[in-house]
């Protein structure tokens, strides 16, 4: 068992950036990323922290892209209000269609946030065995970066 300066196993310190990512966000992720990547040098250790970054990136990126739905519908209704129309008051499209459109970016915000949630206590659990859990896409971004 490999263990890092600190003293703890290289598993453990893994398994805390992944767990920081999931219960406590950006800070405590990048301070823990900061450390590992400044002081420490064992690869595996190295890559599961740019990993848990990069997923958090990931999970940041599409709630804000889902996010901008509602926005942009918003801007729009604000520049139809100019001319004293509503989006709201049109009868298939206000009720019906806006309404829908908002409950499936709902939907779709909560299905990422319990995704995100499992995918890292997942990978932190795996972190604490030191086993390697593939995510191609990030995998390969890691290896073609690092």
């Amino acid at each position: 068992m490999n263990k890092t300066k600190l003293g703890i196993s290289t598993g453990l310190l893994a398994a805390l950036a992944y767990f920081a990512g999931c219960f406590s966000g950006y800070l405590l992720l990048f301070l823990v990323a900061g450390y590992v990547l400044l002081k420490e040098e064992d690869e595996w250790l190295r890559k599961n922290v740019v990993k848990a970054v990069a997923l958090m990136v990931v999970f940041s990126v599409a709630t804000c892209v889902l996010g901008l739905i509602p926005e942009l519908i918003s801007w729009i209704n604000s520049g139809f209000a100019i001319i004293n129309v509503s989006l709201y008051a049109i009868p298939f499209v206000g009720t019906i269609l806006l309404s829908k459109l908002t409950d499936l970016i709902s939907f779709l915000t909560g299905a990422i946030g319990i995704v995100e949630t499992v995918a890292f206590l997942l990978l932190g659990l795996s972190a604490l065995k030191q086993k390697d859990v593939k995510i191609s896409p990030i995998d390969k971004m890691i290896e073609k970066y690092m």
